[in-house]
């Protein structure tokens, strides 16, 4: 094959095992970076004939490991840190993270509103233990939720949870209050997750896992 050829079929490969690489663990980390080593040199054996095909491979090895040194491994580290401090797995929190960044949030606020919401179900749990309820309990009623399971669930379930119950919402004004009952004013960032139905969040948390297998 060709010069050309061979940096195209690289660069595909290296740029598939670069998307899965935040999701796989320090094993899978390495696993990809082996891969696109070995495509690095078969790119360059291939182009050993021309200086300016030697040249080229070059400047791709070095990108694609730069690339993987630059957000790669930071990312597996960081995406892992985040789970650690929300309390779920490292593949979870990929996806999360994934799918509130393609509606807008940041993954700086991530944490703090992922964990605002566990806070929260604590509190729930806490009224539903002596027997009360709480505006959050009511907006979950309102869905037809059950707040007792909703407060045994995870934080993935629980946004599944909240975006079906929406669809049972058709008032623009009441999904407001409800997202406000549920996420808090300092947590409604993650309503744009939830708002448009389970449809969509389970499209946007299918995405995410497909980056992270």
């Amino acid at each position: 094959a060709s010069a050309a050829s061979k940096f195209s079929q690289f660069s595909a490969s290296a740029s598939k095992a670069l998307s899965g690489l935040a999701g796989a663990g320090a094993a899978g980390a390495f696993g990809s970076f082996g891969g696109i080593i070995s495509g690095a040199v078969s790119l360059a054996t291939a182009a050993m004939a021309g200086p300016a095909g030697l040249v080229t491979a070059a400047l791709a090895a070095v990108a694609a490991l730069g690339t993987l040194a630059q957000s790669g491994i930071k990312t597996v580290g960081t995406v892992a840190a985040m789970a650690k401090q929300v309390g779920i797995s490292t593949r979870e929190m990929y996806a999360l993270s994934q799918a509130a960044e393609d509606v807008g949030v940041e993954i700086g606020n991530q944490v703090g509103l992922f964990s605002m919401l566990l806070r929260r179900t604590g509190d729930l749990r806490e009224t539903l233990a002596r027997g009360g309820g709480n505006d959050m309990s009511r907006a979950l009623a309102q869905m037809g939720i059950s707040a007792g399971v909703f407060a045994r669930a995870g934080v993935t379930e629980q946004l599944r949870m909240v975006a079906q119950g929406m669809e049972r919402i058709t008032d623009p004004t009441a999904r407001a209050a409800a997202s406000f009952a549920i996420f808090g004013r300092r947590g409604m960032q993650l309503a744009a997750l939830t708002n448009r139905g389970l449809g969509f969040f389970d499209q946007r948390i299918a995405a995410g896992q497909v980056g992270g297998a």
